[in-house]
């Protein structure tokens, strides 16, 4: 799943993610190949885009960032959404 996050600071990231609507969610190929495999309820992971806090956030190069979401049911088990995903 890919949501554009090009060119931000941290700061900026941040807000953007707060008011983040469904709108400006792109599913990946690989997300959707991914998910046939995991199976996962995409309802819960758009719940997790659009309304949880992220557990992590990194750097991957200038101005782009990895964004790291818990598994509300499986604590051991992480969403990664970034915007290099093809």
């Amino acid at each position: 799943m890919v949501v554009a996050i090009f060119d931000y600071t941290l700061e900026e990231l941040l807000l953007f993610l707060k008011d983040l609507d469904e709108s400006q969610i792109k599913e990946s190929r690989h997300f959707i190949e991914s998910n046939i495999t995991r199976n996962d309820d995409i309802g819960m992971i758009y719940d997790l885009l659009l309304n949880k806090k992220p557990v992590q956030v990194g750097k991957t190069k200038t101005g782009t960032y990895k964004v790291v979401y818990e598994h509300p049911y499986q604590k051991s088990k992480r969403y990664i959404f970034d915007n290099n995903d093809n």
